[in-house]
């Protein structure tokens, strides 16, 4: 995802996926170069294979954006249950 297509965001933990995706889809990118420069033809195809990498990466930023955003409304609602939300009925 290029820069201008991801949303602004100031989540400590949404940045670090964003880190972790750069990371991953700059070394993709130089294993798809490496490949393409031995295999004969293969730089015509590297743009179209980079671009299927990306949405892949694409797939897995997003369940994990979509995994830490549950996983907080989770600790949100427990913390909001702990102090003055649903309590629990003594028995």
């Amino acid at each position: 995802m290029s820069e201008e297509q991801k949303p602004q965001q100031n989540n400590p933990l949404s940045n670090s996926i964003d880190a972790a995706r750069d990371v991953a889809e700059e070394k993709i990118n130089q294993v798809i170069d490496q490949f393409a420069a031995k295999v004969p033809g293969g730089e015509q195809f590297k743009e179209q294979a980079k671009n299927m990498a990306a949405q892949g990466l694409d797939l897995l930023e997003d369940q994990a954006e979509q995994q830490l955003q549950a996983k907080a409304q989770d600790l949100l609602g427990n913390l909001g249950n702990m102090f003055g939300g649903k309590k629990e009925e003594k028995q």
